[in-house]
């Protein structure tokens, strides 16, 4: 199984063809109504749900969808935010979400938004785009799951470009208790840059196309001049206790930008292993008990 954070950046650049760029704050977003709810299955400690939310983006509608554990057993009255990595909601976010809410928490997992998209002139303003919109799903859904119950607590946990969500949405006052990111990146003008993900290669290559550059050396300093979006500078806003996993060998979220998000985020707990990406985000599941401690103390 290979899981990589470009994949899922391929996803936010898109705007669809030929429309026009729209938005780059969180004033641009209006929200339709409340989350609906389907009901997915029963079990003897929770019940799973899927949400869908609409959420008008200047001149689109954009649906946004999540799976929600809500607990039945061993209420802690407790949220916690998983962000599933560049695969989606696979069997590592499910055994996730079922280890935390056996344990007591409600467990929501915001699903990306994964929309076709051109390479242009423009896209990098798609890319600026598309991660304000992962903000705003998040923060939107809080605010119904927060209406359905008064949480005491919440707590965020994401690997990879999940990781990357998750530090990204701790500068924006939503309360958040604490924080853990396995092999999450920043300086996303490397990452597109710099690592060797075949689709990333050919992101890359398509992007450099488009813009006529013949570097990548070219391509790392255009994004770097051209990208608005930051997740080290929201993340060193934060309030919440953070900790962080690094794998000091991975070339997929090249190691160097992990390195640059924990400091980005002011030198958060920082826990290290000499491993690649893929192995990195398995921690996930390794360090589950860790995670629960961290969350629990």
């Amino acid at each position: 199984m290979k899981i990589f954070i470009a994949l899922t950046l391929m996803g936010f650049l898109s705007l669809g063809h030929g429309t026009e760029f729209y938005s780059q704050s969180l004033q641009d977003y209006e929200v339709k109504g409340k989350a609906t709810w389907l009901p997915q299955k029963a079990r003897r400690n929770y019940i799973k749900y899927e949400l869908n939310k609409k959420i008008v983006e200047g001149p689109r509608l954009l649906n946004f969808k999540y799976n929600f554990y809500r607990a039945r057993k061993k209420k802690r009255n407790e949220l916690l935010i998983l962000f599933p990595t560049i695969s989606g909601v696979t069997l590592l976010e499910k055994t996730m979400a079922r280890y935390f809410v056996n344990r007591g928490y409600d467990v929501v997992l915001p699903v990306s938004l994964i929309r076709d998209f051109k390479f242009n002139s423009n896209t990098v303003k798609a890319m600026d785009e598309g991660f304000w919109r992962s903000v705003i799903q998040t923060k939107s859904i809080l605010k119904d799951l927060r209406r359905l119950k008064n949480y005491t607590k919440t707590f965020v946990v994401g690997g990879s470009q999940g990781g990357t969500r998750a530090a990204m949405l701790l500068g924006h006052n939503l309360n958040i208790d604490k924080a853990y990111t396995f092999v999450a990146g920043g300086d996303f003008a490397q990452i597109f840059a710099r690592s060797d993900v075949k689709q990333v290669q050919t992101l890359r290559d398509n992007h450099m196309k488009a813009l006529k550059l013949s570097s990548k050396s070219e391509y790392e300093a255009y994004l770097r001049d051209n990208l608005q979006f930051s997740p080290e500078s929201f993340c060193g806003l934060r309030k919440a206790k953070l900790k962080m996993l690094v794998a000091t060998r991975d070339t997929s979220v090249p190691t160097d930008t992990q390195y640059s998000l924990w400091k980005g985020c002011n030198y958060p707990q920082k826990k290290e292993i000499s491993k690649g990406h893929v192995m990195g985000v398995l921690s996930m599941w390794w360090y589950r008990k860790d995670v629960y401690r961290f969350f629990s103390n």
